[in-house]
Order: C-alpha cells, then sequence, then structure tokens
C-alpha cells in the first residue's frame, strides 16, 4: 500500500534535484526537498501501520508463536522505511546538491 507513493516521490525527489541542479533552480530544489521528505514520511508511516498491524496480530496468535509472530512482523513493517531509505538518500543528496547549485556565486575581482 505504500509502496507506490515512495517509489513516485523518491523518483519525482531525483527528478527534479537532477534538474534543479541542471537549470540552477532555487524553487525546483525546494520542491525536490519537499518529494524527498514525503518519500522518507511516507516510508515511516508505512512501518508505523505494519507495527501497528503486528500488534493487532498477536491478540489472535498463541502465546508461544508471538515471539516468532514480533520478529517476522518487525522484519515485514521495516520494508516501507527501507525501500524509502534506499530511494530517499539518493534523491537527498540530488536535492541539496540542486538547492547549493542554485545560489549565486560571487562575482571575480
Amino acid at each position: 500500500m505504500w509502496m507506490h507513493p515512495i517509489f513516485l516521490l523518491g523518483l519525482s525527489g531525483l527528478v527534479t534535484g537532477i534538474v534543479a541542479a541542471a537549470m540552477r533552480s532555487r524553487g525546483i530544489a525546494y520542491a525536490s526537498i519537499a518529494c524527498t521528505l514525503f518519500c522518507l514520511l511516507h516510508g515511516f508511516v508505512g512501518y508505523k501501520t505494519g507495527m501497528v498491524d503486528v500488534e493487532a496480530a498477536l491478540a489472535s496468535v498463541s502465546p508461544e508463536m508471538r515471539e516468532a509472530v514480533i520478529e517476522r512482523g518487525t522484519q515485514i513493517a521495516m520494508v516501507p522505511l527501507w525501500f524509502a531509505l534506499g530511494l530517499g538518500v539518493p534523491a537527498g543528496v540530488a536535492s541539496v546538491v540542486g538547492w547549493f547549485m542554485s545560489h549565486p556565486t560571487p562575482p571575480k575581482k
């Protein structure tokens, strides 16, 4: 459920970061930073939603299976977070480079 928005926001953050660096546009750089932050936010919310599902599943599990369900459920809940980090880090680097490139350079003497 969270993977498509994470992918689209991460990809758009990466592309707009590259465009911002190429065009030296501060507005596009801010849009890239926003896309990247929303990508990471979606990953975190996806993780928290997965952990809520794990807690709900624990109500119907026998006590001897509890540890296995917690361990596997935590691994599955971490998938959106890792996916968002995998897309968000390169997009964040491109966003920061685009933002720094948008600043005017001082004139040479």
